[in-house]
This record gives structure tokens, sequence and C-alpha cells, in this order.
């Protein structure tokens, strides 16, 4: 039998989608996961420029250390810019769409002496392939919906990935359920616009309910959500039930409300600003995480000032930092007053730092409390230390027990140190 390894590059949607081929591929191939392998799968994303990089740079070394094997990229880098990939030594370029037929294109490259190049238009249905497990993880992600139909001026995503399209909700819950009888605790609800989620009238809320209702997995979260997505139903179901993670991530991207506006995003800072308060004050012990890009076209000092600010005024747990990329057809391609490189740099490191010190600030409040902690696994390859998170997404450390791998218990959180938070057991 034959062995396959994936990489996965980019989202939390991508990473379903290696975990979907994966199961679709096992029955035929021996998944590995060193670096030996008959052929190698690259699931990847094309958000930045810099993930395009990553993946060129892996798929040289491959080729270089591997060079009897074969090379598949897949997903939304060929998507975007194929063309870029034809130079490279590689077996096969596929689109978005060719993941729910991995199987049967790994049988076309098997007989292919040129390489198999697909890429085809992007989904405009959901193609439900379920998975049974999730490897390597406590939590497991549950895709929901693909493609998105914002209008952000600098992301591609909806080229890639096309418009909204949602799962049935009883394949849903048959995967989650199949996911909790593997032992899994706690899942997270994926999607590239999540809150877009309807299937037959039934929006994310209520999932969310469904989900509640029609099973027992003890914890349930949210990945990326837009703030106009987040109504009062989804606010209750995260203020009153314990099972629903007390976390949510959601892309505020710049402080200035003129970079706001080039961005085409819908809301304002002060309306951003003023729903995450509402709902601080109505889940305790809330979370709010969030992406801001840097250095976007037309960012002055001033407004680079506001995004720093705003990351202190909202207390943040983490905030992503990315570095504004340009993306060919998008339309941020013809905005004027690009920014230099250099300063790009300079101001996401202050900016790094400045979420650093909010994001301790916000970890403190929480020492000396008991908490539930999902524990998922070891640190390091020392094994000195487990890792979990609370249900309001703090990363706590506590000691070394492979009994507690897996399972939901109690900790005390100790103390803060080095970014990190240490805590232990409590009987």
């Amino acid at each position: 039998m034959k062995s396959v390894r994936f990489y996965t590059f980019g989202c939390k949607v991508n990473q379903y989608d290696t975990q979907m081929m994966r199961t679709a591929v096992s029955s035929k191939l021996n998944v590995v996961d060193d670096d030996c392998a008959d052929i190698f799968i690259i699931n990847t994303c094309s958000v930045t420029g810099e993930s395009e990089r990553k993946a060129r740079q892996l798929i040289r070394s491959v080729s270089r250390e591997h060079p009897d094997s074969k090379i598949v990229v897949i997903g939304c880098y060929p998507q975007y810019n194929p063309d870029e990939l034809r130079a490279l030594r590689v077996s096969a370029i596929l689109g978005n769409a060719c993941k729910k037929d991995i199987v049967e294109y790994l049988e076309k490259i098997d007989k292919s002496e040129e390489p198999v190049i697909v890429i085809g238009e992007v989904p405009y249905e959901y193609y439900d392939l379920p998975i049974c497990e999730f490897t390597g993880h406590t939590r497991a992600f549950i895709k929901i919906e693909d493609g998105c139909d914002g209008s952000c001026s600098y992301c591609v995503v909806p080229f890639v990935r096309g418009r909204p399209v949602s799962r049935p909700i009883d394949s849903i819950l048959k995967e989650i359920k199949t996911l909790e009888d593997r032992g899994v605790k706690e899942i997270v609800l994926t999607g590239i616009r999540l809150g877009r989620y309807r299937y037959n009238g039934v929006g994310l809320s209520e999932l969310v309910e469904k989900i509640l209702q029609n099973t027992s997995i003890e914890r349930i979260r949210m990945s990326s959500i837009e703030l106009e997505d987040i109504d009062d139903k989804l606010i209750n179901l995260l203020a009153s039930e314990e099972r629903v993670c007390k976390h949510l991530h959601i892309p505020l991207q710049s402080g200035s409300n003129k970079v706001l506006q080039l961005m085409n995003r819908k809301y304002s800072y002060e309306e951003y600003k003023e729903k995450v308060f509402y709902l601080k004050k109505r889940v305790e012990n809330l979370n709010i995480t969030t992406d801001i890009i840097i250095g976007f076209p037309g960012e002055t000092e001033e407004d680079f000032q506001r995004s720093l600010y705003a990351v202190e005024e909202i207390e943040f747990g983490k905030v992503h930092v990315f570095s504004f990329s340009i993306r060919e057809k998008t339309r941020a391609v013809n905005l004027p007053g690009r920014l230099p490189t250099e300063l790009i740099k300079e101001r996401a490191s202050l900016l790094r730092h400045k979420a650093s010190i909010v994001a301790k600030k916000f970890k403190q409040r929480f020492i000396n409390q008991v908490m539930r902690v999902l524990v998922e696994g070891k640190t390091d390859a020392i094994c000195s230390y487990l890792q979990g998170f609370t249900t309001n997404y703090i990363r706590v450390k506590i000691e070394y027990d492979k009994l507690l791998i897996g399972r939901l218990i109690n900790v005390k959180l100790l103390k803060f140190l080095n970014e990190d938070v240490y805590g232990k057991e409590v009987k």
C-alpha cells in the first residue's frame, strides 16, 4: 500500500478539508505523519502572499528531498494563481472543488506522466464528505459552511471559495455524534463566513440550539464570526448555556474608520466597540479575540495609533496581526498610498507588543480562579507539562499526567509567566 503525507496551510476550514481528504484516501493509502511518503498532498492558502511563499518553499523542499515522490498541490493557491505553480516540479495542481474527488484524482495522477491540472469553478453547493475523527486533536473542527459573499477590498476569498453554501443539519449532527463516540469533548463550528450559515431556514443560532438538544458534546465553540452576524439569540445562548464556550473571535481589521471604509467593512469602530461592550456585559468572563491588518494603503500614523488604542480599549484576549499583502483581483490593488515594507513591519511589531501586554492583563484577571480546562496534550517533546484551554480560550499549562489527556478537569490558575498561564488540578 502506498503512503501519503498531508500538509496544511491556512484556516480551520482548510484543516477540516485536510481531515476530510485523509478520511477519503485512508482505505486505499497508508496515511503517515512523517516526512517519507510516496505522495505528498499540500493543501494551500492564498489569503496572503506569505502563505503562498511558504507553500512554494515546502514544494521545493519536498521536491529536492524526495525526487521520486509525487506532489499534489490543492486548494486556494491553485484556484487563485495556477500559473505560478506550473514552474514547480509537481504532479498535480488541483482547485478547491477537486478535494471531494481526491481519490479519483490520485488514481489519474498515478497513471499520468504529465502533471494533472484541474482547477474548475468554485463549488456552488456543499459537498458533504463527513469525517469520523480529527487526527491529533481533542477538539474537532466541524465545517458547516463554505464560501463568502463579502466584498472586502483586500480579500481574495470570494474568488477562491465562492459564495456561501451550507451543510445539511442532519449531516452535522451525525458527524458530531460520531466524533463524540470517539472521545472528542469539544467541537469548533467552522466556516469561511460562519454567520452566513443557513439551511432550510435554520441559521447559526438555531443550529447551535439543535446541537445542544440532539447531542451530548460537552463544549461547542465558534470560530471566526463577523460582527453583523452575531444576533440576540446567539448572545442569549452564549450567556445562558454552559456548554457554549465563552469566546468569540470577531475580526476588527482596523481601529480607524477611514481605513475600515477603504477596506469596505460594514461597521464603524464605534459600532464594533458598542456591540463588543454589550457582549462582555451579557456574557460573564467572555474573551474577545480579533484580527487586525497593518499597513493598508493610505494608513497614516494617526490611523495606526487608533488601532493601538482599540486593542487597549476593548482589551482583546489575543490579536492576530497581519501585515497587508497586496492581492491581485481585489480593489485594494488600485488604492493609492502603499506603505513601505519596513514601516509595515515596524508597526506590526509595535501592535503585537501592545497586544501582548493587553492579553496578559486580561488573563491575570483569572489568576486564583478555578476553571474547567480541556486537557489536549503535551506542550513539547520533554513532556514536562500538559496544556489545555478554558471555556474562554485561555491556554493553561499543568504538570504532566498522561491520564489527564482528553479530559475536562477543574484547574486553579496559579500564575502568569512568560506569556503562559500555569495551573494545578483541583479534585
